[in-house]
């Protein structure tokens, strides 16, 4: 509606042109904040196209003082406790953030982390975006003050929709023992 002077403005012009274009504001179509007990959860919005947006939500989840080894030389889980992992809706990109304590039993074999994607979008983990301790001595276990990494991935490419990230483990030698881990992700 193109408005001019003295022309009469009814109810049903503003709640076309006025009402119904305040709802789709970025405010309006924001939903309400859902923090858990961590402080988590908070929705931020993202661009999804031309005029179009969506809320997102990071997610997380946390495997504590639980060290569990693999001798697998190709990613998998570890056998007691699973992931860390995160079921997510994402956009065709993500942000991801891995962290361990790693070690390995055995000198000049290196321990390495990664994560795999699931769901609507299948990724196998790489060494690409792993971490690694790279075995130069050996580190069995958290009484050897095993050290923490972390590292940051940007990606790409994914198919819009419930897309299932979780962090996998192997070696290169050895046995490989991995603490404290973290997996965050924050979908675009």
């Amino acid at each position: 509606m193109t408005a001019t002077s003295n022309q009469t403005f009814t109810a049903a012009q503003f709640n076309t042109h006025v009402r119904d274009n305040l709802l789709v504001t970025e405010a309006a179509l924001a939903p309400a904040s859902e923090v858990d007990d961590d402080g988590w959860g908070t929705y931020y919005l993202v661009g999804t196209g031309t005029n179009a947006i969506a809320a997102r939500r990071t997610s997380y989840d946390f495997v504590a003082w639980s060290e569990q080894s693999t001798s697998s030389s190709t990613y998998t889980n570890l056998s007691r406790t699973y992931g860390p992992s995160v079921s997510v809706v994402t956009g065709t990109q993500a942000i991801v953030m891995i962290q361990a304590s790693i070690g390995n039993g055995t000198a000049n074999a290196y321990s390495a982390v990664s994560f795999a994607i699931s769901g609507a979008t299948t990724v196998a983990a790489s060494d690409e975006w792993a971490i690694e301790l790279d075995g130069r001595a050996a580190s069995v276990s958290e009484a050897d003050n095993m050290p923490r990494y972390s590292m940051y991935k940007f990606v790409s490419g994914l198919t819009a929709g419930t897309n299932v990230f979780t962090m996998k483990y192997r070696v290169s030698g050895g046995t490989g023992f991995f603490n404290q881990r973290t997996l965050i992700v924050w979908p675009l």
